[in-house]
Formats: structure tokens, C-alpha cells, sequence
């Protein structure tokens, strides 16, 4: 079905780290949810080097998607992991720790998308809606 992808690619992921997913395509961005943290990936994925995965990042809890933190991290790397996870601890409120452990579920969505030949432009692998809840 055009516009989708088969629900077995983000099954892997959610049973594996034993969470609730949901993935949503909106005109704003690639929301994900795990569990009870929203993550927007904005804009496109940068993947021009393998040993990088650079995006625009906002995270909240998905109950509260007012307050949230932005900024643009590569998830590869360690210190930016860490250095993201205490500002928006900052920002949010949500502990540092919690958000490092979700940003680690978060690399094995985009993975599990990318490996599956899922491209950086949005609109082209998924059309403008995609919707894909665990």
C-alpha cells in the first residue's frame, strides 16, 4: 500500500527493546513515539556518511508536546548524545537518563527505516502520510 511501510520493520525494533512504538509522517516532520517520549525528526536525515546519522531533533513527552527542546545532534555520537539529553533535561524537565536510553531506541528505528532503503526525503520513500503505530 503506497504510503506505508510493512508493519514488520518497526515490529523488529518494538519487540527487541520491549517498547511501544508509533511512527507518524506529518507535514512537520517524522514523529515517533516511544513510549511515553515524541520525538520530531525535522527536515531530512543527513546520511551522506555512513558513520554519521545528523538530524534536527525536538523531543517532549508525548503528553505535553508544548514543552519541548530542539536541536540538530548527531546520533552516532556519544558526547552529542549526552550533551543533548542535558539540555533538554533543562528544557523539558524529562531525566537525562531517560531521554540517552530513548535516544538510543530512536537510532534503531531510523536504522531499521534506512536499512530497508528508506531515503532522507520523507515524501519520497513514505508520500505525505504515513501512519504506523505499534
Amino acid at each position: 500500500m503506497p504510503g506505508t511501510i510493512s508493519r514488520p520493520l518497526i515490529d523488529q525494533v518494538a519487540t527487541k527493546e520491549n517498547s511501544s512504538i508509533s511512527v507518524v509522517r506529518r507535514i512537520d516532520g517524522l514523529h515517533i513515539q516511544i513510549d511515553s517520549i515524541l520525538f520530531r525528526v525535522i527536515g531530512s536525515l543527513q546520511t551522506d556518511n555512513l558513520h554519521r546519522l545528523r538530524v534536527t531533533l525536538q523531543i517532549s513527552f508525548a503528553d505535553n508536546p508544548i514543552n519541548f527542546f530542539c536541536d540538530c545532534i548527531d546520533l552516532y555520537r556519544s558526547e552529542e548524545r549526552n550533551e543533548y539529553a542535558d539540555r533538554a533535561f533543562a528544557e523539558t524537565g524529562i531525566k537525562s537518563s531517560v531521554i540517552k536510553t530513548q535516544l538510543k531506541r530512536l537510532i534503531e528505528v531510523l536504522n531499521t527505516l534506512l536499512s530497508a532503503g528508506w531515503d532522507y526525503d520523507f515524501f519520497e520513500f513514505f508520500g505525505p502520510n504515513l501512519f504506523l503505530t505499534i
